[in-house]
């Protein structure tokens, strides 16, 4: 992805899954004309901000994101051959990596979330924490399984 470079001191949504009330936000908080701040919102408790970060606007990054609504119910059998210690690392784990830099890592709730309602640069859900849609530029996004849970 590639940061917008007019955005001082607003937020945008990188990614949001669930819906009203019911939804996880994680977004990025331009600080100032090098920095920004990612974010996460778990509707009704909100969550942390990462420290600022030192970016280069113009250069393109690349931002993995392993976020417990991200991944299917308890039962799925995706998860066949994983013990419920190893399930429950995956749904209650935010973790984002900013040019293979960790920026958040930790525990917390995730709401459960279809496919369908996972929004790559967009809060179709009207979380407060950010603005409506992302403003810079998203050059690829794809999913994959974390390296360990």
């Amino acid at each position: 992805l590639r940061f917008p470079a007019n955005r001082v001191l607003q937020s945008e949504p990188l990614l949001t899954t669930g819906a009203p009330e019911a939804g996880d936000l994680l977004y990025v908080h331009y600080v100032d004309e090098h920095h920004i701040r990612i974010g996460f919102d778990h509707w009704f408790r909100g969550g942390p901000l990462s420290d600022p970060i030192p970016v280069d606007y113009a250069r393109e990054h690349e931002l993995q994101i392993s976020l417990g609504s991200l991944f299917p119910a308890y039962d799925a059998m995706i998860f066949a051959g994983l013990s419920p210690a190893e399930v429950d690392g995956l749904k209650r784990r935010v973790q984002v990596l900013l040019d293979g830099r960790t920026i958040l890592d930790f525990a917390a709730d995730c709401y459960e979330a279809l496919p369908s309602s996972v929004a790559v640069g967009r809060n179709p859900i009207r979380g407060t924490s950010c603005g409506p849609e992302f403003t810079g530029e998203i050059l690829s996004a794809e999913r994959f399984w974390p390296e360990s849970p």
